[in-house]
């Protein structure tokens, strides 16, 4: 009876109210990794509905709970997919399929069979996984050959040891009139039919050939993001370029490209043919190499830019691969921002390469010519980490010296992964005789704490009681900004912004004796970090998150 009493006022709770609690269980799943994706994980949902009758009442009565479908995963994802199937055909559902082995003792192909008229009837997402180690011939027949009126969004991985030179039967037909989203990896072969709603597209790991790369993006008139990783051929294009499909005047809408990780003989051909909005072009060039023999990622930057350039951003990110695990590899990127035009272009190396240019010489050559940076007023230098100051700034202070335009220095720092004291040294020396930005009077230190990476070390770690305490203060030294201030080498310096997280502080005596060499010193304490606002044309709304993706700031 106790235990009664405890759970009715709980169990009371109308209907409504509990469909809008469990709507938050299921954490989503973007099974593509590049675009933003409506799958979920269903099966969170069991523990609950298998506690009680009125539980179990609750999670099947709300339809939109079960629009994501599995097939080809464990037993009870078998069970949801047959009950999501069966409940609620008017709705849409997102399919998450993995085939993985001979289709006469796969289970998942027993389910396909059975499910799939009214999965493909439904479908609005299609995600499917083929990791065949032999190979079903013929793999599409007529389970896969029928209408799919309301999908928009495609992602098919071919991870076989063969590849499949067939594509999906409704690229083949044509019945793609409302796909607007479209994923295509490890492939060989492209679709050849029409896209006219397509709106966003992502190649990666493909060993298509390059006139029919470009041939795809000439039949997807109404493109908008293009993200190009990794095309895995050995040769590059073996024609004069202009012989290849013009595609210049079939992209009119295309306003953000990613080319990330392609080979230095591939890279100047796909920035050739792929045209530039003339009113707002974004475009990221990721993976280059560090060899500046091989790629002028300086001369990427300035040919690319449309416009005056207003601001440069220089970055440090971890690498791609190895994002939360300290490591000797490093991202370093550039970017030049202004009103109708974003390029960045960022490397990967070691601070202490053997075989390649390491990132401070690539910094310096990026930034060598200045041509194109006359109106620059604001630079930004973000996650350089304190032990990397050392080979870093000699490079960061001669690229920010020599703006005349520049007015505003940021340096943020990520207190989250790496402890270092506010420090000025990277700023441009005033005593200097080649000193030439007369109106810099302002620079900005941000001692930022992401705290994302301190939820995943408590879930690593498996101590979320650390969640609950209270913050402790953390006393930041400005003594060695006090030291390098003595010097007279930032007399130029009229305003000092310290923004800060809650859970930093200054010491008063130390904030006193700074205000005495610059006239205005300001405290801001947030816990939002600012970043550098990006311009409408270069936000992706269906950004996954991933850094190659931009989402109103720049990160």
């Amino acid at each position: 009876m106790p235990m009664v009493s405890l759970c009715s006022p709980v169990l009371s709770l109308p209907v409504e109210v509990w469909h809008r609690i469990l709507e938050y269980v299921p954490e989503p799943e973007n099974k593509d990794g590049i675009w933003l994706s409506s799958m979920a994980d269903t099966a969170m949902l069991l523990p609950m509905s298998q506690t009680c009758r009125r539980f179990r009442d609750l999670t099947i009565s709300h339809p939109a709970l079960w629009q994501s479908v599995k097939i080809g995963a464990g037993p009870n994802e078998r069970i949801l997919a047959r009950d999501a199937v069966t409940r609620k055909p008017p709705l849409s559902l997102s399919a998450d399929i993995s085939l993985s082995s001979d289709r006469e003792t796969d289970v998942a192909w027993t389910d396909m069979e059975n499910l799939w008229p009214e999965v493909a009837a439904r479908a609005r997402e299609l995600h499917l996984l083929l990791t065949y180690k032999q190979r079903v011939d013929p793999l599409w027949d007529p389970l896969f050959d029928r209408p799919y009126p309301r999908l928009e969004y495609f992602s098919f991985c071919d991870a076989t040891a063969e590849t499949i030179p067939i594509p999906f039967p409704p690229f083949a037909q044509g019945l793609t009139s409302h796909l607007r989203r479209l994923s295509l990896r490890s492939v060989s072969v492209l679709p050849w039919c029409e896209f006219p709603c397509l709106t966003h597209l992502a190649l990666g790991d493909v060993t298509a050939i390059h006139a029919d790369i470009i041939e795809l993006l000439g039949r997807c008139p109404q493109l908008e993001s293009l993200m190009i990783r990794n095309i895995r051929r050995r040769s590059g294009p073996n024609e004069a370029w202009d012989k290849y499909q013009d595609i210049s005047k079939s992209l009119p809408r295309l306003r953000r490209v990613v080319l990330q990780d392609l080979r230095d003989t591939f890279l100047p051909f796909y920035l050739y043919k792929i045209p530039k909005h003339p009113h707002g072009y974004s475009l990221q060039v990721v993976g280059v190499t560090a060899f500046t023999k091989y790629c002028d990622a300086g001369a990427i930057l300035c040919d690319h830019s449309v416009g005056p350039v207003k601001t440069v951003h220089i970055g440090l990110e971890p690498p791609r691969w190895n994002v939360r695990e300290p490591t000797d590899f490093y991202a370093p990127s550039v970017a030049f921002l202004g009103q109708q035009s974003v390029v960045r272009v960022g490397t990967v190396t070691r601070l202490e390469a053997e075989r390649c240019v390491d990132g401070p010489d690539w910094l310096r050559h990026t930034l060598r010519d200045k041509s194109t940076l006359q109106a620059v007023s604001d630079v930004w230098v973000v996650n350089f980490r304190p032990g990397w100051w050392d080979a870093f700034e000699i490079p960061l202070r001669d690229n920010i010296s020599g703006l005349p335009a520049l007015e505003v220095v940021t340096i943020v720092m990520d207190q989250s992964r790496d402890c270092g004291e506010p420090d000025l040294r990277i700023l441009p020396d005033g005593r200097d005789p080649v000193f030439d930005s007369p109106r810099l009077k302002t620079v900005r230190l941000v001692y930022a704490y992401d705290r994302e990476v301190e939820y995943r070390r408590v879930v690593e770690t498996g101590q979320y009681c650390d969640l609950l305490k209270p913050r402790e203060t953390k006393q930041l030294s400005l003594s060695k900004v006090l030291e390098q201030l003595k010097t007279g080498a930032f007399e130029y310096l009229d305003r000092l912004v310290l923004h800060i997280a809650p859970r930093f502080a200054f010491y008063d005596v130390e904030l006193a004796e700074v205000r005495g060499y610059v006239p205005q010193v300001d405290i801001e304490c947030s816990d939002e970090t600012p970043r550098v606002p990006l311009p409408e044309y270069a936000r992706e709304p269906e950004a996954s998150g991933r850094f190659e993706y931009w989402n109103e700031v720049f990160h």
